[in-house]
């Protein structure tokens, strides 16, 4: 495997991560059959999170059917290194939003998160059929660049992520296809990087 995407696929792997901390706090386990933990954040940026979910909560306990709200406080938990509860309130989310592409990209992104591949293939395949015919959309960083302006959208990151689990899997030429279609997509360079660097 080339030198950059092992340092790729070790941040997107890697960084839930192992590392030290009580047991209850285990999200997954590492390829490697090690516990994964959520990792220790400094307390300004642990402050910030906890602002951001909290807000996201107030959201979603006004209206739990809310597809806006269900995928934020899904989002929000996860960059609290939630991933099960987010994975529980996208797929509750998907109890009133069946066909909502959005919710199954976010819960197969958080599959691939949590090392469940084939979930997470299922999830993106289905999202990826739903939006075929639709216009694609930007979608809003939970955690914005320095400039402020979201790079990725709805069908991009759908076909970045389903080109993921397939890649993780060990199907090459699927996340081929996978990847193709992202960079085809693609109208900056970030996320034309982004889906090259696999494909």
């Amino acid at each position: 495997m080339p030198l950059s995407r092992a340092l790729i696929l070790f941040s997107i792997l890697g960084a839930l991560s192992i590392a030290p901390g009580c047991a209850a706090q285990q999200e997954a386990t590492s390829l490697l059959g090690r516990p994964l933990e959520r990792p220790a954040l400094d307390d300004e940026t642990r402050a910030t999170l906890e602002a951001n979910l909290a807000e996201a909560k107030r959201d979603y306990d006004a209206d739990t059917t809310d597809e806006e709200a269900i995928i934020w406080y899904g989002r929000r938990l996860a960059y609290l290194s939630r991933y099960n509860d987010a994975v529980a309130i996208f797929t509750k989310g998907l109890e009133h939003h069946p066909d909502s592409a959005k919710l199954l990209r976010h819960r197969g992104h958080r599959y691939i998160t949590l090392r469940k591949f084939d979930l997470a293939e299922a999830d993106l395949a289905r999202a990826a059929e739903l939006v075929k015919d639709r216009d694609d959309a930007i979608e809003p960083d939970g955690a914005p660049n320095a400039a402020g302006v979201p790079r990725s959208t709805l069908k991009t990151n759908i076909h970045y992520h389903l080109g993921l689990a397939h890649y993780l899997q060990g199907d090459f030429s699927d996340a081929a296809v996978s990847f193709a279609r992202c960079a085809n997509l693609s109208t900056n360079d970030d996320m034309l990087v982004a889906a090259l660097n696999w494909w």
